[in-house]
């Protein structure tokens, strides 16, 4: 695990880690999948409980929020990320096959 600490951001420089929480029945839930360059952090997040699991090995490097502004681009590419893997999740296979009759 990555300590996840507020106002800490890390960027990771090898390997590949999920974000994740506990759902009420203690069942962990991925918030998130990242890799080489990607940015995770409790700042990122408004989940509570929010953890860093590393899935390989990894090197993560700290990102002072100084640096933040420069760290612009990967943290919309983690937004992106983000949404397109909600809209991935709320896909309705039913619902898109009664889509093509209207």
């Amino acid at each position: 695990m990555i300590p996840p600490q507020p106002g800490i951001l890390w960027q990771i420089e090898r390997g590949a880690v999920r974000t994740l929480t506990w759902n009420s029945e203690e069942i962990a839930v991925a918030l998130g999948y990242w890799g080489v360059g990607d940015i995770v952090g409790h700042p990122l997040s408004l989940v509570k409980p929010y953890y860093i699991q590393c899935l390989t090995s990894v090197e993560v490097k700290l990102l002072p929020q100084s640096l933040w502004t420069e760290a612009l681009n990967p943290l919309i590419l983690h937004i992106q990320q983000a949404e397109e893997l909600l809209r991935l999740v709320h896909l309705n296979p039913l619902h898109r096959a009664n889509a093509s009759y209207f």
